[in-house]
């Protein structure tokens, strides 16, 4: 006996079943930026009980938050990263932890300048292929 398995959404959209389909996932990826917005960032408690210095804070961590995601972004199209990612978008925490973590040091030579950073580190590739 073959088994059917059917997905049923009711709507009052005005927009076709899969378009309906499609938003509800996309809701689920935006609780999921929240969420890292909160915990990997953390931003879950502010530190005043002023507005203008929680406003402060909230655009500092805005803007760094969209710096780590351009940054998963693009260190996903090196094809460089380490172990088996099967999603299209890298965790602000792995971001953080693997990249900006990453031990580096800054010299000077004859009137130029380069960042070394350890070869043998699995995320080397794909940070040195960063454009």
């Amino acid at each position: 006996m073959p088994q059917y398995e059917v997905d049923v959404y009711w709507n009052s959209l005005n927009m076709p079943a899969y378009d309906a389909e499609q938003q509800y996932h996309k809701h689920g990826t935006s609780e999921q930026y929240h969420s890292e917005f909160k915990s990997d960032l953390d931003m879950e408690r502010l530190p005043s009980g002023k507005f203008s210095s929680n406003y402060v804070m909230m655009l500092l961590g805005m803007v760094s938050f969209n710096l780590l995601r351009i940054t998963g972004k693009q260190l996903l199209q090196t094809g460089a990263v380490p172990g088996e990612k099967r999603g299209q978008r890298l965790r602000i925490r792995t971001v953080i932890q693997n990249v900006m973590y990453m031990a580096g040091q800054f010299v000077g030579h004859a009137r130029s300048f380069a960042l070394l950073v350890f070869g043998g580190y699995a995320w080397t590739e794909s940070f040195v292929r960063l454009e």
